[in-house]
């Protein structure tokens, strides 16, 4: 007989990884509540229908929740991601290539106010082969995270807070997205060794814009692989576009738009576009359209940005003002 408290979790992931961590969880306790929020804007209203007994998992989330969010987890907040421990901070894959780490993996730590500070859990390994590009990494450590969630989905399924692992500490050099920048930023003088190195480690699966300054001038290098898109006008109080990556054409991109720099909302590229089909790119499978919830409808400008791979989808940011409801007076 199950004696163990109900209690909820929340999974902050993508809507394509959900299906793979409902079961696991489910499978070893009866008791949890399992909740799906692919975004902030969706925690935040978990957060206000849970009031107690609430435990957050983050699996391959880029987003980053507020301090108030963790401290509403009685339960303990918990994140599982790509990049081992040696490789703290923005991008661990694209900096895991750069030195040709022979390992690399994912980490399940406490979630904390900074980004990879809080204790480890644990962590889970897997050898590279040699002269690995970037998306080499970038699989190795979505296969290593996977693994990782089910090796702790015992312990996850239970109200007992996951104790940190003893003998693992976070160790390297924490990086930030301007480090990744300043890698994509070419000397005139670069050797053709250090320049592919460059483009294999910082490249696809990020939009990566590698540039050269010469005599004032900055030059930007055309990347034939990666994602392509734009976000267009809106139209009817809808954010409208497309995104499409050529590395993995047949693949629908999960986009993340975020409005005014506080809330963020999750929309995926699979409608047709004719026109894009015709430009080139793909089966024309690959655009967007977003209609904001009721609370962004009040006739005020908000600011729209919206995020492909953890980089600005050309024509962002934009101005919108979304109308208000029309008012039924019969």
């Amino acid at each position: 007989m199950n004696t163990q408290k109900p209690f909820t979790i929340v999974m902050l992931c993508s809507t394509d990884d959900m299906p793979n961590l409902t079961m696991p969880l489910q499978s070893r306790s009866s008791s949890i509540t399992l909740r799906h929020a692919p975004d902030l804007a969706t925690l935040l209203v978990c957060l206000h229908a849970v009031e107690k007994d609430f435990r957050l998992i983050s699996y391959m989330s880029s987003v980053i929740v507020p301090a108030e969010a963790l401290a509403r987890c009685d339960l303990g907040a918990y994140n599982i991601h790509p990049g081992s421990t040696a490789y703290p901070g923005s991008a661990p894959d694209a900096w895991a290539c750069y030195e040709q780490a022979p390992i690399f993996g994912a980490t399940a730590h406490v979630m904390s106010i900074k980004v990879d500070e809080g204790p480890i859990i644990d962590q889970e390994l897997l050898q590279v082969p040699p002269a690995a590009h970037r998306r080499i990494y970038a699989n190795i450590g979505s296969c290593a995270a996977l693994r990782l969630f089910m090796k702790l989905a015992e312990r996850l399924a239970s109200p007992e807070p996951l104790q940190p692992a003893a003998n693992l500490a976070w160790s390297g050099t924490k990086r930030k997205s301007a480090d990744f920048k300043k890698m994509c930023v070419l000397a005139p003088d670069i050797t053709r060794e250090e320049f592919e190195r460059r483009i294999l480690s910082f490249g696809p699966p990020d939009v990566a814009e590698f540039s050269l300054m010469l005599h004032g001038h900055k030059f930007i290098m055309v990347n034939e692989s990666g994602v392509r898109g734009y976000l267009d006008n809106p139209v009817g109080g809808r954010i409208l576009g497309w995104a499409w990556d050529s590395a993995t054409p047949s693949r629908h991109l999960n986009l993340v738009i975020r409005v005014d720099d506080s809330r963020e909302y999750t929309v995926k590229a699979d409608g047709f576009r004719q026109d894009v089909r015709d430009a080139g790119y793909g089966d024309g499978f690959s655009g967007f359209c977003w209609t904001p919830p009721s609370e962004l409808c009040n006739g005020l400008p908000h600011r729209i940005e919206v995020m492909a791979a953890g980089r600005l989808l050309p024509g962002s940011p934009k101005l919108v003002i979304f109308p208000r409801p029309v008012q039924d007076d019969s």
